[in-house]
């Protein structure tokens, strides 16, 4: 029987996307609270203050090989950390018990009087910062039992009420005081599996290539792709963009730069747009999107051209 225990515990399911923290579309550096950072992670609103967050790769842990690092850049430092689940995973969770656990180290630096995990629930379905959050189980766990320069795991286990108060389900990591500058938090192998036991970390999707497919269900950018000059103008570019996998809502398109490039291959010609903008957004799908993109000048009506890679995103978020 502790055979098939453990081997029932080893093969259960991680909830979480990106647990491993390995996927970062958006970029590798935040500093704004209330905004994605490595995929599926988010700092709630006014949940991050003079710190920025960045992955890394220094020394991590047994079986991963980055992790979330949250710097601290000035006194009365914090950045707590969340994952929401959209409804259609929330829904087959509802009344049965999960554990939550995830792996962090600290520096001698970091001050805090120690870290609390939570699992919380919302009444509001397919939501980051709408509705209302609360703990449904939490645990803390102070600085004295954090030493230093080692990673210590985390986990809090708790029942997801079916009684309508938990629509919404997240997980989530704070720090319990705010800390001194130069306080480190790194951050590793977020895991949510059914059962009151931590299993082993695992991926959500059998590989780590859909594990990302299922990361770019909720965003993505878009790759080094062809564009065509818009008719009867020099001056904006039609965009349309097949998905390369269809994404969980209709996306909202984000404009990561107001400098665009873009490139006649024939000509070798570069051209790069000033103070650009989405102007117009043709339609919007879960397989893709078109949209005029302004701010260049020169361009050849009906010309075909090289948009540059991660111009802009396709946004499907809670």
């Amino acid at each position: 029987m502790a055979r098939a225990l453990i081997k029932e515990i080893a093969n259960r399911k991680n909830y979480l996307l990106n647990g491993n923290f390995d996927f970062w579309q958006r970029g590798t550096s935040f500093s704004t609270a209330g905004t994605y950072q490595s995929d599926r992670w988010y700092n709630p609103t006014g949940e991050l203050s003079n710190v920025t967050v960045t992955k890394s790769t220094a020394t991590p842990f047994l079986g991963s090989t980055s992790f979330s690092r949250a710097t601290s850049t000035g006194a009365s430092s914090f950045a707590n950390l969340a994952q929401a689940l959209e409804s259609t995973v929330v829904n087959g969770m509802k009344g049965k018990t999960f554990t939550f656990s995830i792996v962090v180290r600290r520096n001698s630096t970091f001050n805090a009087t120690g870290i609390s995990v939570a699992i919380q629930k919302n009444a509001t379905a397919d939501t980051r910062q709408g509705g209302t959050w609360s703990t449904i189980s939490g645990v803390s766990t102070p600085l004295a039992s954090l030493a230093a320069d080692t990673w210590v795991q985390l986990q809090v286990t708790a029942t997801i009420p079916n009684d309508g108060t938990a629509n919404g389900v997240r997980v989530y990591l704070s720090y319990n005081t705010s800390v001194a500058s130069g306080s480190i938090l790194d951050i590793s192998q977020g895991m949510l599996n059914e059962g009151s036991v931590a299993a082993p970390f695992t991926l959500a999707s059998p590989t780590i290539d859909s594990e990302l497919q299922s990361c770019k269900r909720y965003y993505q950018q878009n790759p080094r792709m062809w564009v065509q000059v818009r008719q009867s103008t020099t001056t904006e570019y039609y965009v349309l963009y097949n998905f390369e996998v269809e994404m969980r809502i209709a996306p909202t398109p984000i404009l990561n730069t107001t400098t665009p490039y873009s490139e006649y291959p024939v000509t070798g010609t570069g051209r790069s747009g000033s103070g650009s903008t989405i102007s117009v957004i043709h339609h919007q799908t879960l397989k893709d999107i078109a949209f005029y993109l302004t701010g260049f000048s020169g361009l050849t009506a009906l010309g075909m051209a090289i948009l540059e890679l991660g111009v802009f995103g396709v946004d499907a978020e809670l």
